[in-house]
């Protein structure tokens, strides 16, 4: 009975060593297969590069708004470029207050002058992914818009003028702000 048990349990290691020998052949062959040199047929676009130019600025009303008994103000604006042409622009206006209330009271009003001035142009509400944040001092606005809504009508949300280029660079952005007394810095 014991010699039966111990068959049945025992291991044919025969057998495992055979099937070991062939995996490990086989993923040998696949691997030396596999390893070879790549070729590239056709040339490929340089990469894009990439550079953030930040400007802020402090005691600036945002020209949209109509409400502001604020303790304080701040305005951050970033604009991506890529090769030299706008890529996408964030704006951030904080509203610093006092109380609550005035928090309420701000993002109510200016949210509503905001929107009633965008849709007065026939470019929605909330454009730009607009969000407004109440804080617990604050009231923060944000804005957001890439390249491809960025024009004419558009651009003055973001404080900039629209120029006789279409293509803004990052000089002519940077002269702008710099004009509105704004404090500007580039960064790759």
């Amino acid at each position: 009975m014991e010699e039966e048990s111990s068959k049945k349990s025992g291991t044919n290691w025969p057998l495992v060593m055979v099937i070991s020998f062939f995996l490990t052949v086989t993923v040998s062959i696949i691997c030396l297969l596999l390893q070879g040199e790549t070729k590239v047929t056709r040339d490929w676009p340089e990469p894009k590069t990439s550079i953030s130019l930040v400007c802020e600025t402090e005691g600036r009303l945002y020209p949209f708004f109509v409400y502001d008994n604020s303790t304080k103000k701040t305005t951050k604006i970033n604009i991506i470029f890529k090769d030299n042409v706008i890529y996408a622009a964030s704006l951030i206006h904080e509203l610093y207050y006092n109380t609550s209330e005035e928090i309420e009271k701000s993002e109510a009003e200016n949210h509503a002058a905001f929107n009633l001035k965008t849709q007065g142009e026939g470019l929605g509400p909330d454009i730009f992914e607009a969000n407004y944040a109440k804080l617990s001092n604050r009231l923060k606005m944000s804005l957001y818009a890439k390249a491809d809504i960025i024009n004419f009508e558009t651009v003055k949300y973001l404080e900039l003028d629209w120029g006789e280029s279409e293509n803004y660079n990052l000089e002519t952005v940077r002269k702008i702000y710099e004009s509105k007394d704004y404090h500007c810095t580039v960064s790759d």
